[in-house]
């Protein structure tokens, strides 16, 4: 009889183990883990591509099935959400009807932004902009800079110069008036991410997507496909055609995979192309396979489109591993909800910089059930187990009952 309780034991514990990981599409193992501590686990893009868009279907498991906490970490909300902006050293060198010429210094940094503060304004300009170390010779940066402010509610505004990363020790600005009165320079700011790990700033670029452009007589259509739904909070455009353009786009996003141009589904953002701007613009969080991009070309001749890119930020989870034990990343369950650890109660306790475990092929859970923790014997097998701890629940409860009507007995 006791052989007989300890295998109904074993039965009822590797069901709930299975029960863990029921309804989980994939999974993938995970590296050994050296020592014993917090690691974490980078969320990448053939990671991404499998998890809904709120993370909650993701699960590190032990090798008896059962789950490990972890605690979800979003570098472009843990870091800073907000860039801060640092004054910079300038000088307005000439300022009249002709041109306004702005020297900063801003050391041997790297850069790719700088903003002129204003007092408000609506006239447009043209400016270049250029880069030096010795303040002799220059070196062009963008020649083609449209300056197309719009008056805020303050009395001053800030003009966005952004341009490829670059390490000049000064940056020339210079402003055509043509003839026209020139603008009221205020300040020159650069406006930067700070953070624990200057790695962690970094964006995860996503496969290369296909694309295909279809212009009419005032819009053009541009579908992209990427492989998977891979998760994405930029897009980045590479195109040509016009050396000066400045036009309104919104983003759609299809419903169905199968989205066509005449089925392009919702809109979710709005940007402006134009030649001096780095074409890369914010999305909010996505995961599609196909999206769609509209540019309003008014009167213009359309623009093409080479290259569509999909960026996210580093989205890894924390956790607290043992050494000498195998762990797996399980994925892919619409029915997941995020599960209630203690770990975010205590986030600030944990470390933020740990080891790195790297995540292996991922294997769909239909193909291999023994290594996923599944039973190879199906939901039949899941019947015979419920049945098992029904019968042993049953046989404690008559062994109890007989006890107690022995000790009756015995009292009478």
């Amino acid at each position: 009889m006791k052989k007989f309780c300890s295998f109904l034991c074993l039965l009822i514990g590797y069901s709930f183990c299975n029960a863990q990981t029921e309804g989980y599409q994939y999974y993938s193992r995970l590296d050994s883990v050296p020592a014993t501590g917090f690691y974490n686990i980078v969320l990448k893009p053939f990671v991404t591509a499998r998890l809904k868009a709120d993370y909650s279907d993701v699960r590190i498991v032990d090798e008896a099935g059962k789950w490990v906490p972890h605690l979800l970490r979003f570098t472009d909300r843990d870091i800073t959400a907000h860039k801060v902006n640092f004054d910079v050293d300038f000088e307005v060198s000439k300022n009249n009807s002709d041109s306004t010429v702005v020297v900063a210094h801003t050391g041997p940094s790297t850069l790719n932004n700088l903003g002129l503060t204003t007092r408000n304004t609506a006239a447009v300009r043209y400016a270049s902009l250029s880069g030096s170390d010795d303040k002799l010779q220059w070196f062009t940066i963008n020649d083609s800079i449209v300056i197309s402010p719009t008056a805020g509610k303050g009395l001053t505004q800030v003009f966005d110069f952004y341009f490829p990363p670059a390490n000049y020790q000064y940056y020339k600005i210079n402003i055509v008036n043509k003839g026209s009165d020139p603008y009221s320079i205020e300040n020159v700011i650069t406006r930067q991410v700070t953070g624990p790990d200057q790695a962690l700033k970094q964006m995860i670029v996503n496969p290369v997507a296909s694309i295909q452009q279809k212009d009419s007589a005032r819009f053009s259509y541009i579908r992209v496909t990427q492989a998977m739904p891979f998760h994405f909070t930029e897009i980045g455009l590479q195109l040509r055609g016009q050396s000066f353009f400045y036009r309104k786009a919104v983003l759609y996003i299809a419903v169905a995979e199968a989205g066509g141009f005449q089925n392009m589904g919702h809109p979710v953002a709005t940007f402006t192309l134009s030649n001096n701007s780095t074409l890369r613009f914010n999305t909010g969080l996505q995961n599609a396979n196909v999206f769609f991009i509209v540019i309003d070309n008014e009167d213009n001749p359309p623009l093409s489109i080479d290259t569509v890119s999909t960026y996210l930020p580093y989205r890894f989870i924390s956790a607290h591993l043992e050494a000498g034990r195998s762990y797996r990343l399980f994925m892919g369950n619409k029915n997941a909800k995020a599960p209630e650890y203690d770990l975010p109660a205590i986030d600030s306790l944990v470390p933020y910089i740990n080891p790195t475990l790297n995540a292996e092929a991922i294997i769909a859970t239909e193909s291999a059930t023994a290594a996923a923790g599944k039973n190879k014997f199906g939901t039949g097998f899941m019947w015979v187990a419920i049945f098992a701890a029904l019968m042993l629940l049953l046989f404690f409860t008559r062994h109890i009952l007989q006890e107690v009507n022995k000790k009756s007995d015995d009292h009478i």
